[in-house]
């Protein structure tokens, strides 16, 4: 609602740039393995990260409450300030030191056939009023891998309750015209103290998880259409303060909590 509806456009979170710049220096790599059958050199996959979070960055980035640094003047909030600096510095760090987690254990096991595959399912003509679009981080032979960056471990519960891996099943079925033998979430972790770590979730789905999905997906329609838009689960990453740009003003974040 708040961006599509009023048009209040929030920049991301400093640590989805750096996990969108661990994104880029993946795709490059991978795409190399796959047409050329070797990968890139690792300086270059690491420029690759640290590229990309700069030119991310100059587009505008959204500083969370512990990011914000008061001086005697009250707070600085400006991404060219010396502590603006300072963080861009440990966010460079960050997806520079994942990229490079990612070469060394994951890339060298991967063997894509596909990356960065957009795949669009047509709804309607199963008489749904919408469609389904996305993308698939990494399609292998009889399977997807979906990469996620976090400064904690995920459990074996995000891999089997993941709604994008399950709409990743689906479209492997659609495409393939078989189901994947695995889904395979791929954990790269940079903790606060600076340990660095891979965590690889296997699971599978079955057609009552897609029946779930749609049945979500069509309870969320129905709702905006008629201008109710539903919050996101508490327990979702996007729900929070560091994540979500509209934080500060949503009912269900920050303006409604109790003091």
């Amino acid at each position: 609602m708040y961006r599509y509806v009023d048009g209040l456009v929030r920049p991301p979170a400093v640590a989805m740039v750096a996990g969108s710049a661990t994104h880029d220096s993946i795709e490059p790599n991978l795409i190399n393995k796959r047409d050329e059958g070797e990968l890139l050199p690792l300086e270059q996959v690491k420029a690759y990260a640290a590229d990309s979070l700069n030119e991310r960055w100059d587009k505008g980035i959204s500083f969370s409450d512990d990011e914000f640094i008061a001086d005697a003047f009250g707070v600085i909030r400006s991404l060219y300030s010396p502590q603006g600096k300072t963080i861009k510095g440990k966010a460079t760090d960050m997806a520079v030191d994942l990229a490079e987690e990612h070469y060394k254990v994951l890339a060298p096991v991967i063997q894509p056939t596909h990356v960065e595959w957009k795949f669009t399912l047509e709804l309607e003509k199963a008489g749904y009023p919408f469609d389904f679009m996305g993308y698939m981080d990494v399609v292998e032979a009889n399977g997807v891998r979906d990469t996620k960056t976090s400064a904690k471990k995920k459990n074996q519960g995000d891999a089997d309750n993941s709604l994008q891996l399950t709409l990743y099943d689906m479209a492997f079925n659609t495409y393939e015209g078989r189901a994947p033998k695995v889904l395979t979430l791929d954990n790269l972790v940079k903790t606060k103290s600076g340990k660095i770590a891979t965590h690889v979730l296997e699971t599978v789905r079955g057609k009552a998880d897609h029946k779930r999905l749609m049945l979500r997906a069509e309870a969320i329609w129905d709702a905006t259409e008629k201008g109710v838009f539903l919050p996101a689960d508490e327990s979702s990453w996007a729900c929070s303060k560091k994540f979500c740009g509209y934080w500060n003003m949503c009912p269900y974040g920050e303006r409604g909590r109790t003091r």
